[in-house]
């Protein structure tokens, strides 16, 4: 037994040596000589936060060179000593050469534990540690997105400016001579000018967010045929935005992973894709409701800000498109001061328009061939819009307490509507593709730390086999299980995001692998016994 423990050292720490320098140079080679490093954008960054930004990059690039490292040790070590004669001397001496891996079992499990703790929980703090080191300047990272091709994105606001003047200490952006375009459900729904944009942006841990309000508004409107209108100040609801790098799976660590793997409906892409489904249920449910009222008696009501709404029809429903509509339309509205006016209208319609108040949503009523009484029939008008009414408190939160579940129910809003319809395919698809994701990251680094065990011990048989002793056939011994079994996860990995090809990529994940294992059986078993 002495003298196994002997050898077993020696052939230790000829390991260690060479696997530590590999791996230091490795590292090096690719953290710092183009290839970690140059995936990041340093810009102007100062000398202390490059030093900060190398000791992130460093590990990083360790967790991609130790299981190569770990890999070329075993081979160059095992092939240099059976190129010697040296397990030829132990077999006549009766040592049995399998009890010889111990060592490189032993720094695979090291490098295989080490690789799987970076993967696993240091690299997904890269994100965090960017946002600091790199977004910290918050002004100058809005300055950076305005002069994107596609400008910054506010909601569904699309912003670009002539000239940016930032206060960096109070974190507000001012925007001079703004162009925007505000997209809706389908296509662009306004598109136009603004003199001045205020931006005041607020971090939080996750990132932060970002609101406003634009001054001296001209704008083309979709919906009203074109219409070219002005306004003089219109709010800018806030908006969730990150920093530096945008949430990704594949930055989650391995408890945040079976997180959100037990609760995808909280992943911010199924959130977002949720919150547009509600906006749709939302507003069926309003217009629903609307014409439910008038059906009771014929009369609607509506009060907002001390004005008073009666609107009476001859009859109403939906048209085909799914829209509430009243033919026959009486319209009087009834001022604070208590004056009054009436709008007669062949045709009112009702929908949902964003608004200025907290809820950003307001029911807008449009007249078709309306006319204003006491103004002649020479002054009807084709189309026009009325100021835009609150929904009652009561729906709103009716409409935000619904649950993913309820948001997903025909019986809260059928199918029939095909925006609905839509939506809740793009939810059901997020979910879907989010789990698939986290499935194939898990699989991902689960393979990857196993399969530094299998190759370092192929890698140490091999070398003892065709006696690699010099350092080019070392390489060329272990690159080629390597590549087998970095390509199997690599290609599984894509295959497990396809829903109809998930089970068969991850078998092909785990291929390579289970191939490498079986070499490893058959090689050691029947092989290096002879």
């Amino acid at each position: 037994m002495p003298i196994y423990k002997t050898l077993q050292l020696y052939i230790l720490w000829d390991l260690v040596k060479t696997f530590a320098l590999t791996a230091l140079a490795l590292t090096g080679v690719i953290g710092l000589g183009g290839g970690v490093m140059n995936m990041i954008e340093i810009g102007d960054a100062t000398p202390g936060q490059a030093l900060k930004m190398i000791g992130v990059i460093l590990p990083v690039a360790a967790a991609l060179t130790l299981p190569v490292a770990a890999l070329f040790a075993a081979t160059s070590t095992y092939g240099r000593m059976s190129g010697n004669n040296e397990f030829v001397a132990c077999r006549a001496s009766g040592i049995n050469i399998i009890v010889l891996l111990l060592p490189t079992v032993l720094v695979s499990v090291v490098s295989g534990a080490a690789t799987f703790v970076l993967f696993n929980f240091f690299i997904p703090g890269l994100l965090h540690n960017l946002d600091n080191l790199v977004g910290g300047d918050i002004a100058k990272n809005f300055e950076q997105r305005l002069a994107r091709p596609r400008g910054l994105a506010l909601g569904r606001l699309r912003v670009r400016a002539d000239h940016v003047t930032a206060d960096g200490e109070t974190n507000r952006i001012v925007l001079h001579g703004v162009t925007f375009v505000e997209v809706g459900d389908d296509r662009w729904s306004r598109v136009g000018t603004a003199k001045r944009v205020v931006l005041e942006i607020s971090r939080d841990e996750q990132g932060g967010t970002v609101s406003g309000t634009l001054y001296d508004l001209s704008y083309y409107e979709a919906k009203n045929e074109l219409a070219f209108l002005e306004a003089g100040v219109e709010v800018i609801p806030p908006n969730r935005f990150e920093l530096a790098l945008s949430a990704n799976i594949k930055f989650l660590n391995l408890g945040e992973l079976y997180y959100y793997r037990q609760r995808p409906q909280e992943w911010h892409e199924v959130v977002e894709k949720t919150d547009r489904l509600r906006l749709a249920v939302g507003r069926r449910i309003i217009l629903d409701d609307v014409l439910e009222d008038w059906r009771k008696n014929h009369e609607l009501k509506f009060e907002d800000g001390g004005r008073t709404y009666i609107i009476t029809a001859a009859s109403g429903g939906q048209n085909l498109a799914g829209d509430v509509e009243l033919l026959g339309a009486t319209v009087t509205i009834t001022t604070p001061h208590g004056s009054a006016r009436t709008w007669r209208a062949k045709r009112a319609m009702f929908d949902i328009t964003r608004g200025n108040d907290d809820h950003g949503r307001r029911l807008q009523i449009e007249l078709f061939d309306a006319r204003l009484d006491g103004t002649g029939e020479n002054a009807r008008k084709t189309r026009t819009a009325l100021d835009p009414v609150a929904i009652p408190e009561e729906l709103i939160e009716r409409i935000a307490m619904l649950s993913e579940r309820e948001l997903l129910s025909a019986t809260v809003a059928p199918d029939s509507d095909p925006l609905i319809a839509r939506r809740r395919g793009e939810v059901r698809d997020a979910r879907g593709e989010t789990l698939r994701r986290i499935t194939g990251v898990l699989h991902e680094r689960f393979a990857f730390t196993f399969s530094v065990f299998v190759l370092v011990v192929l890698g140490a048989a091999l070398g003892i086999i065709f006696r690699g002793g010099h350092v080019v056939v070392a390489f060329l011994i272990s690159f080629v299980p390597a590549l087998v079994v970095i390509i199997g996860i690599v290609a599984g990995k894509q295959l497990v995001h396809n829903a109809t090809t998930h089970s068969l990529g991850i078998a092909v994940v785990w291929s390579g692998i289970v191939f490498v294992a079986l070499i490893d059986v058959w090689t050691l078993t029947r092989v290096l016994r002879r």
